[in-house]
């Protein structure tokens, strides 16, 4: 039997009205299920990240050093706040964060810092930009989907087999609809100051959208996982409200996607 608290820190505690972090959902979770046996350190970009101020989650919070300061920044950050209290396991919940601290895993192992992450390298094989090349590895469909680096594209993309409507996405975040060229390249202008270029172009494919989480066990195996099929969608597409499925081909093309990346 554990004879103390075990001390989870979690980022991602953000909660922009379109998007926001997952951070916050993970810590309930967390919470509801280990009661006061756990501790929760929440972690954050923003003093005013309104998860760091959900007392009945959080035990305590701290602010990070956003991770374009590099690796030995955040590093020197996540010791000081590993000093003060004595972190067990870091979830991160961010996309942007992801590859920064998988390569620093080794590092805060060394300190007592646990992690359950994959690779920098597995990482990066699930990637937008290279999620078509997985999905074939796979045997999973994927939309066809094209790196762009200016707007011109769409001047005359319809000759070169990319008819509209299509789906404007950045490499981190943000996917738009664009039904002609107009919206297409005040897509693509938006995306690339926020998020650089490349911007992936991906053809439209219709029906309904689901979500599927799940844990992996390291070695290509699927621990478990929940579904949602989307019943509600944000102005940029992302899910709002939606309701809990099973659907069996869902969760076999997930198998078979972990199982490539031996996630």
């Amino acid at each position: 039997m554990r004879d103390y608290q075990l001390t989870v820190a979690i980022t991602g505690m953000n909660a922009v009205p379109d998007n926001p972090g997952a951070g916050l959902a993970v810590a309930r979770c967390l919470r509801e299920a280990y009661g006061g046996n756990i501790r929760i350190v929440g972690l954050g970009y923003d003093a005013l990240d309104p998860g760091l101020h959900r007392r009945e989650y959080c035990d305590s919070a701290h602010l990070l050093s956003y991770p374009g300061s590099g690796a030995d920044t955040l590093f020197a950050r996540l010791s000081e706040i590993h000093d003060a209290e004595h972190i067990d396991v870091l979830i991160p919940c961010l996309d942007a964060e992801l590859p920064l601290i998988a390569s620093l895993a080794p590092k805060l192992a060394e300190i007592g810092v646990r992690s359950y992450l994959p690779s920098t390298e597995q990482l990066a094989r699930r990637a937008k930009d290279r999620l078509p090349d997985l999905a074939h590895a796979a045997g999973v469909a994927c939309p066809e989907t094209l790196a762009i680096t200016h707007a011109d594209f769409f001047r005359d993309c319809d000759k070169k087999g990319w008819p509209f409507p299509l789906v404007v996405k950045g490499v981190f975040y943000d996917a738009r609809m664009a039904a002609g060229r107009e919206e297409a390249d005040i897509a693509f202008r938006a995306i690339a100051a926020e998020w650089g270029v490349p911007v992936l172009v991906q053809r439209r494919i219709t029906g309904e959208e689901c979500n599927l989480a799940g844990v992996g066990d390291g070695t290509g195996a699927l621990l478990g996982e929940v579904m949602m099929k989307k019943r509600a969608v944000t102005g940029r597409g992302k899910a709002w409200a939606g309701i809990s499925i099973h659907d069996e081909v869902l969760a076999e093309n997930a198998r078979r996607l972990v199982a490539a990346l031996n996630w």
